[in-house]
């Protein structure tokens, strides 16, 4: 949730009139959070929210969404690399653009040429194709997102999923969030189990999912997953970004009775404290500002739950965002120069340990 989030709400603002709902779902048959179900009927992708996590000893770290903000991100995780000193983690988390910065995290430096190309070539029509009729007109979305599906199909590919299938035995784990809509809820996908489970959909199934917890409402289309309960009766889901209901998966990560990390990573692509700024008081810039504040004020509130949590339960961390000083703006939804500047910002700050909070207790250095 950020840039083009903004953009999405400001033009449901707009469009709230007339704007009708999606289109029907052909033989929907909707699974309500209660039924036990497995999507595509693959083992292991039963909700993990709340579940503790199992996984070899390690440090873990955990991806907030951003949109083309997953650029510093991806920019810090290059520049570990270069630094000479990246562990491997035990645990990796992420939602909406932390998705795919987890998973690639979580496959190891081997993968950063591919980070680097993601976050720092492509531009919106490279990824998106305009649908804005459609969209008002009853579809469900106001972009097609065929290109960055390619792109999905392209770089998760069968190797892939085998590969994280092998990291799976070895007890490393990768959780990736999404939003079910019909649930109201969020959903936490074991990737690995997933992977491991041998079924003949699995690498379909993670495709979804990568594309699912990325896919901004009213921008993106929602991805359709189809489930199957005990009985073999068949239904779906509609699930939507991860960002929706959570800024970065932290729970299973500070279970008391989870395998213990030996320390915690939190990486908010985004600013938490954007300063003050006066607003124009029309409808664009309004809804605008409603958004970034619900943003910073969510990932403030949760990264404030994960300190406590972490104390608690006795984990140190550190984490890192956006610095308040970096203020490039967008030209588009998906700006190369942008996110190359912001990609540079992370890969040097942590080239020259800029990047951590000095004080992992402390939430307010992260400000």
């Amino acid at each position: 949730m950020t840039d083009i989030t903004r953009r999405a709400i400001t033009t449901l603002f707009i469009a709230v009139a007339i704007l009708s709902a999606c289109a029907p779902r052909s033989d929907w048959m909707p699974l309500s959070p209660g039924e036990q179900a497995l999507a595509y009927g693959v083992p292991g992708s039963e909700n993990r929210s709340g579940l503790p996590v199992s996984a070899k000893p390690g440090p873990a770290i955990a991806f907030s969404g951003g949109g083309q903000k997953g650029a510093y991100g991806a920019g810090l995780m290059v520049g570990w690399t270069e630094r000479g000193d990246r562990p491997e983690f035990s645990v990796v988390t992420g939602v909406s653009t932390g998705a795919i910065l987890a998973l690639f995290t979580f496959l190891g430096p081997e993968y950063d040429n591919t980070v680097e190309m993601l976050y720092t070539r492509y531009q919106t029509r490279d990824l998106l194709r305009r649908n804005y009729v459609g969209g008002l007109l009853g579809g469900n979305a106001l972009d097609n997102a065929a290109p960055y599906r390619s792109l999905i199909d392209q770089h998760v590919n069968d190797a892939i999923v085998g590969e994280i299938a092998a990291e799976a035995r070895r007890g490393r784990t990768l959780l990736i969030g999404s939003t079910d809509l019909d649930g109201k809820r969020p959903y936490l996908w074991d990737v690995t189990k997933i992977a491991a489970s041998g079924h003949p959909n699995r690498g379909q199934l993670i495709r979804d999912i990568i594309q699912a917890s990325s896919a901004i409402p009213a921008i993106f289309p929602p991805v359709i997953i189809p489930f199957v309960d005990a009985s073999g009766r068949s239904g779906d889901q509609l699930h939507v970004d991860g960002g929706m209901t959570r800024p970065f998966v932290f729970r299973p990560l500070t279970a008391p009775d989870s395998t213990r990390s030996s320390s915690v990573f939190i990486v908010a692509n985004e600013y938490i404290d954007p300063g003050f700024e006066p607003v124009e008081p029309n409808l664009r810039n309004v809804a605008s500002a409603a958004v970034e504040t619900a943003v910073t004020t969510a990932i403030r509130d949760e990264i404030a739950l994960f300190a406590e949590a972490a104390s608690r339960t006795g984990i140190q961390w550190r984490g890192t965002t956006i610095p308040d000083n970096f203020t490039l703006q967008p030209n588009q939804q998906f700006d190369p120069e942008y996110m190359r500047q912001l990609f540079e910002l992370g890969r040097t700050s942590i080239i020259t340990d800029r990047s951590w909070t000095q004080n992992a207790n402390n939430v307010q250095n992260l400000r």
